[in-house]
Order: C-alpha cells, then structure tokens, then sequence
C-alpha cells in the first residue's frame, strides 16, 4: 500500500481533530503532519534556510483560510510558482464562503487541484467528501516521485 503524506495548517486545536478524522475516513493510512502557521507551512515544503535534501512533497495540503503570519492565499501563490508543488491539491478551510479572496489561484488546470471547505459542525463529513474528491480527481503521487515519506 502507498504512503499517503498530507500536510495540515490551522491553528484552532478544535478543528484538528475533525479535520484528521475527516482525512482518515477516506486516507486511513495517511500520514498527517500538522503545522499551526503559514509561515511553518512554507518552512516545510521548501525547508527555507536548511542545508537538506529536497523536502517531501505532500500528496494532499489542507490549509485554514485565515493562517496566522502568512495566509492561506500566500502559501498557495508560493506552491503554485514552484514546479514541485505547482499540482499538489489543496483543500482550504473557510470560515465565511460570502468572498471568495483566493479568486486568482482557481483558475484554468489548477481549479482541478483545489476545493473550499466551510467549517460546520459537519466538519469531518466534509474534509472527508473533499479529500475523497480530490483523490479522484488527482491521485496520489507515485511512490517513485517522492523523496521521502513524513514518518522517516
């Protein structure tokens, strides 16, 4: 069976739990690892400023909307220019769906690649739908294409 790497940003300890649920109902071997901050996310799939081999790159990143020091829309912009991460799918956590602030990431091939989820009581229901949607949609990396795996 693959090793399934999925990266988590969101800073309310409320919703890790539904969100890791919601993840495991349809990735039940996947490896989670969370992040509470923009700015770690970026640290992690670019490593900026270590002396290390090429990060993994996660088959799935789901990011709250509203990131503390870098928003979601800023960890998104960096993926997309960089070819590693370009087509890595995203599911972003909203609060409010009334505007919609990641307008110029949803375009063209990259709509493919991206889902809104707003955060209700059915939190875990819905992370679950997205991730199952998305891995229809764009499956998981071939373990030859990942550098490594979260749990190394």
């Amino acid at each position: 069976m693959m090793n399934i790497n999925v990266l988590v940003a969101e800073p309310s300890g409320s919703d890790w739990s539904a969100i890791a649920k919601g993840i495991r109902r349809q990735l039940p071997e996947a490896s989670m690892l969370r992040v509470k901050d923009g700015e770690q996310a970026l640290r992690f799939l670019f490593h900026r400023g270590l002396l290390t081999a090429e990060p993994p790159v996660p088959d799935l990143v789901l990011l709250a909307e509203e990131l503390p020091l870098i928003p979601a829309a800023g960890v998104i912009a960096r993926m997309r220019i960089d070819p590693r991460t370009r087509l890595t799918p995203v599911i972003v956590l909203r609060r409010d769906l009334e505007e919609e602030a990641l307008d110029p990431y949803w375009d063209g091939e990259l709509r493919a690649s991206m889902m809104t989820v707003c955060v209700t009581d059915g939190l875990e229901t819905q992370v679950a739908e997205a991730v199952n949607d998305l891995c229809h949609r764009r499956p998981p990396l071939p373990e030859r294409q990942k550098a490594l795996s979260f749990r190394q």
